[in-house]
């Protein structure tokens, strides 16, 4: 994947987040809709990059701008994402919610992230697999049950079989999701 620098730092993240979204199969099993694909890749996004259970641990109710933009820092998150999170999970009223974009917009943070240091994410294997040797011995890891604890296609161990695990079925869009989250925070993400 490839991202334009049109954005910031943070942007650019959420960006990233939301074309992840996209490899995730989407939930609905009829024809194909646009905009209810967007609208799950960025939920899927902000709440990847945005785990409800930290808003819940580090957001108190009617929270301050001040705290909202301690925890956006804290998580490499745009302020206007971190404020929609924060009302989206209960953290602000409508009123409150309001004021604090308000606030920011004043401030710049409608357009940008003024302030932040954040750098834009680079790939640490971009340099090397656009190198001369093409990342042609990179070794990377297949999922497929043999004796040894980690295995990759270039095992040579003696009496090594490769029988890979049958292919699963998939789980609706919201057990993935879980299961990504999980996997990520090491704790449960909801709703």
């Amino acid at each position: 994947m490839f991202l334009a620098r049109r954005h910031t730092p943070e942007g650019a993240r959420f960006d990233l987040a939301h074309e992840l979204g996209h490899l995730l199969p989407h939930s609905s099993d009829g024809p194909h809709s646009g905009a209810r694909e967007e609208d799950e890749a960025n939920q899927f996004a902000a709440d990847f990059l945005i785990p409800p259970g930290i808003v819940h641990a580090h957001l108190r109710l009617h929270a301050s701008l001040d705290d909202i933009l301690r925890l956006k820092t804290a998580l490499k998150v745009s302020a206007m994402a971190m404020l929609r999170a924060a009302y989206h999970h209960g953290k602000l009223s409508e009123r409150e919610y309001r004021s604090h974009l308000t606030s920011l917009s004043a401030r710049g943070f409608r357009t940008s992230e003024p302030g932040s240091a954040l750098q834009y994410e680079r790939s640490r294997v971009f340099d090397y697999v656009l190198s001369p040797d093409g990342g042609a011995s990179i070794a990377l890891p297949t999922k497929h049950s043999c004796r040894h604890r980690t295995c990759t296609r270039s095992c040579s161990a003696p009496n090594h079989t490769r029988s890979r695990a049958p292919p699963r079925q998939q789980a609706p869009l919201s057990a993935r999701y879980s299961e990504w989250c999980t996997e990520l925070h090491n704790q449960p993400c909801t709703r």
